[in-house]
């Protein structure tokens, strides 16, 4: 799928163009969709340092081209004043972005700054983003020591050993190190497409498929990351048709997390797709079923491959599912649970990590 450019709203917001607000004609809020990260959260600073004026930084690396839309800074309370925001190429020391001005006082918590406009960033590049100190008498500043001793990774964005930089010269790129120190530098990362996976790609139905009963058929499965459900797709085969009701249940308690939603289809011996309105969020490693009922038609024909799910497997990617991982029910509006053969029902879902 691909993404535009964000923008940065009048209110300060991080913003796209899907779902557009009233109030903001032209630009909707970046947090609902999915890619964006940063590298840090939910670290906090473990000790402080003050001093002489310097320029402090992170080392990072995306692993897709994408867009810088915002900095984020810990500020340590007692830190005032005005810091300078630059991101900086690797390659060449190019500043590629600022120098901006960015006034905060600390309060031992992060703060962001969004840029004017968001920068774009190419897939495999360093960078280096630095904030300056402030303009406090003691220029107080945020610091985690031995935090970075090790290379990481946070979604589309990884960081090499000892990636916490700094220099004394205000205005230079950072390349210093001291005791694997991160210095609580980060960026709001956001990927120029998003790659969407499913189950079964082009599997097909090999002629056994059923008929005659209303079933509600389903697949379980997991993921290994966390990542939101964008649509489901079904085999139709020949003569199926009507209104079909999808859901989507989280095992552990039978809730029902997305849906019903109504699809109707005319079933050709191909895949068919609903994107959903509303993406469904799940956890990584826990148990979803995905189920669509058979259509209205007065045959209530449905796909089946006898056999295909006898054993586990996986897309090779994120997505995977025990043996016997089709289900079904002819309790219409319920989980289906009952297995039958190892057959596959052909339901599938659109996943992004």
């Amino acid at each position: 799928m691909e993404l535009e450019s964000p923008k940065v709203a009048p209110d300060g917001k991080l913003w796209f163009n899907s779902n557009r607000p009233t109030d903001n004609v032209g630009y909707v809020k970046g947090y609902t969709a999915p890619g964006i990260n940063t590298m840090f959260a939910g670290k906090s600073a473990t000790s402080n340092g003050s001093g002489s004026d310097v320029e402090l930084g992170t080392i990072f690396q995306p692993t897709a081209s994408g867009y810088i839309a915002g900095v984020k800074v810990y500020g340590k309370s007692g830190e005032t004043g005005v810091h300078k925001v630059r991101i900086w190429r690797n390659s060449d020391g190019a500043l590629v972005a600022g120098p901006f001005d960015f006034s905060f006082s600390g309060s031992n918590s992060w703060v962001t700054f969004y840029l004017p406009t968001p920068l774009e960033v190419t897939a495999n590049a360093l960078y280096t983003v630095s904030v300056s100190s402030g303009g406090d008498t003691s220029n107080v500043y945020a610091s985690i020591p031995n935090d970075l001793a090790t290379g990481g990774s946070s979604g589309s964005l990884t960081w090499q050993a000892n990636a916490g930089v700094y220099t004394y010269t205000v205005g230079a790129r950072p390349t210093l190190t001291f005791n694997s120190t991160n210095y609580l530098r980060d960026v709001i990362f956001y990927p120029a497409s998003i790659s969407t996976e499913n189950m079964f790609g082009v599997k097909a139905d090999t002629g056994s498929g059923g008929n005659g009963g209303a079933y509600e058929l389903g697949t379980v499965f997991t993921s290994s990351v966390a990542g939101q459900i964008t649509g489901v797709r079904v085999f139709g085969v020949q003569g199926e048709s009507g209104n079909h009701t999808i859901r989507i249940w989280r095992n552990s308690d039978n809730t029902v997390i997305g849906g019903p939603y109504t699809f109707k289809f005319t079933g050709n011996d191909s895949w068919v797709q609903v994107n959903l309105a509303t993406p469904v969020s799940i956890a990584a490693n826990t148990p979803y079923t995905v189920s669509v009922t058979t259509g209205t038609d007065s045959g209530k024909l449905y796909a089946a491959v006898t056999g295909d799910l006898n054993s586990a497997g996986s897309n090779a990617n994120h997505l995977l599912w025990t043996a016997n991982a089709g289900v079904y029910t002819s309790t219409l509006g319920t989980r289906p649970t009952l297995t039958f053969n190892g057959n596959n029902y052909l339901r599938d879902i659109v996943f992004e990590p």
